[in-house]
């Protein structure tokens, strides 16, 4: 549902980063024309629709179900409906109908496929938390035959999957945190977190202004949960608890505090593997069948050797984030060359992965603006939708579950150049209008979609802000604003307008327009 609001603007047919443009290039690329030069990258008109059998192949280069069912506007948002259509049906299937076992194990196959064609879909906006769902889908898919055989023995190995899985996602968060910024250390990554973030809410203040004991306190928490606390996923019920409890409090906070998306609600969900049915009223999961088969025997061995490869293929990117934190610890001493293999033909499948954020610290935030203008002498601003906005005395918004890519994205844009911004004289100019500069390709096009009034991209932005005479503008460039959280403010009137949010500086710096003539 998240995605759909977006998938047109992002990857649509006048999007961002058009899919069919990605889909035709892997073409030209994995399937040569036949009579072309092999050398050479083949013109648009060389690129002929591809057979079955190339599709498939087509489909192991690059995997996406859009090689079968197209790339247009409105296939994308049917995609995402199929999405939504089988996750409802996921969720029915014990409350209140119960599903043939054969039935529920193609809702899962189905979409880890959706999940797997979003991933690759989404080009320069993938996040971390798309191979996530990826790995969850292809964990929901080989552990439900054991949901499905109603023998309490055999169902505790469908959760000990995600118990497993649960355990890796925190411990490469800690690790990666412990061996990153010495501010982990320190106690102080959290003094600076909350207004240096992806998206904070209007919480982040208030967070951000709390005593210096409260920050260090929840440095060393989020450590001692991230890290020892992992290790009682495999413990006793009760132990399993404490692990749930701290889980659960630490995500809480975390999406409380800034804006995440889906990501606590998925990561909670889970931890409740930690749990058992004890927990939900002593009532257990209504058994299928009673008496076994030879088709659920062998669906069952299958699940199981699936699961054991899973386990160990998925030990090395657990030890690949240790091996970037620590350079003398090889990671073929650690896993057999079995492993390696398997793990290199099917890491394209995002089925293993390697987790961790906020390893690095940063104590500063800087923030693109996009202006227009039709004179040069007078710019207009055209606001993001769920970026903190260019007005101190207007708080950050909050919204719970929806992870919006294009706002995220422009975050990290500030991190990769801060180094030339802040050097003497700062960044003079774009190199060139097409991309190749300082500016990552999707965001020259996000401007040039704003010169061309593509409504399609413009609904990414916020519309209700961003109005317009319906002229399309000539010149559009982008501006940096130095952002900070304030001291608090205790007095504060009834209609809140002394409450200041934000301290705005700037622009300290604008890079060159872009001219609508020169496109």
């Amino acid at each position: 549902m998240s995605f759909r609001q977006q998938v047109v603007g992002l990857i649509g047919t006048n999007g961002l980063h058009p899919l069919c443009q990605v889909l035709s290039n892997k073409q030209g690329k994995y399937i040569p024309a036949t009579g072309s030069d092999q050398s050479s990258t083949p013109t648009k008109h060389e690129i002929k629709s591809p057979n079955w059998q190339e599709k498939c192949k087509l489909f192991w280069k690059f995997p996406t179900m859009n090689w079968f069912i197209g790339s247009s506007d409105t296939l994308l948002l049917r995609q995402c409906d199929f999405g939504i259509l089988i996750s409802v049906l996921q969720l029915l299937h014990n409350f209140p109908l119960s599903y043939h076992w054969l039935f529920y194990n193609i809702l899962c196959w189905s979409q880890f496929l959706l999940a797997l064609s979003f991933e690759n879909n989404l080009g320069p906006f993938i996040l971390q938390m798309e191979p996530m769902m990826c790995e969850i889908n292809f964990l929901m898919a080989i552990s439900s035959p054991f949901d499905c055989l109603g023998l309490q023995t055999k169902k505790k190995k469908g959760i000990i999957i995600f118990r497993y899985f649960i355990f890796r996602l925190m411990l490469s968060a800690g690790v990666v945190k412990w061996f990153g910024s010495s501010q982990w250390k320190d106690l102080e990554a959290l003094s600076v977190h909350y207004f240096t973030q992806p998206l904070p809410n209007w919480l982040s203040y208030y967070f951000h202004n709390m005593p210096t004991w409260f920050h260090q306190m929840s440095c060393f928490m989020s450590l001692v949960v991230e890290m020892p606390v992992c290790f009682l996923c495999f413990s006793v019920a009760s132990a399993r608890y404490i692990a749930f409890i701290a889980f659960f409090g630490l995500l809480l906070l975390i999406n409380v505090s800034g804006n995440y998306g889906w990501l606590g609600l998925i990561s909670v969900t889970c931890a409740l593997s930690l749990l058992d049915d004890r927990v939900f009223n002593g009532q257990t999961s209504a058994s299928y069948y009673s008496l076994f088969s030879p088709l659920l025997l062998f669906v069952e061995l299958l699940a199981c050797i699936l699961a054991y490869v899973h386990f160990r293929c998925s030990l090395l990117p657990l030890a690949e984030v240790l091996r970037q934190r620590n350079n003398s610890l090889s990671v073929g001493t650690l896993v057999p060359q079995w492993v390696m293999y398997v793990h290199n033909t099917f890491a394209h499948l995002h089925i293993f992965n390697q987790y961790g954020m906020f390893a690095a610290m940063h104590d500063f935030r800087f923030e693109f603006e996009i202006e227009t203008s039709n004179d040069l002498s007078s710019w207009q601003t055209w606001h993001w939708k769920y970026k903190p906005p260019l007005d101190e005395h207007e708080c950050a918004r909050y919204f719970p579950l929806h992870w919006p890519r294009l706002d995220w994205m422009v975050w990290f844009l500030p991190l990769q150049m801060h180094r030339s911004l802040l050097a003497e004289g700062g960044i003079s100019h774009v190199k060139n209008s097409k991309g190749s500069g300082y500016f990552p390709r999707w965001y020259v096009q996000l401007m040039i979609k704003i010169l061309q009034q593509e409504p399609t991209v413009l609904q990414l932005l916020d519309v209700r802000r961003n109005q317009t005479n319906n002229s399309k503008p000539k010149f559009v460039r982008t501006v940096v604003y130095n952002y900070r959280i304030p001291k608090w403010n205790w007095k504060k009137t009834s209609d809140n307008h002394d409450q200041r949010w934000w301290e705005i500086t700037g622009p300290f710096h604008r890079f060159n327009h872009i001219s609508l003539e020169n496109l």
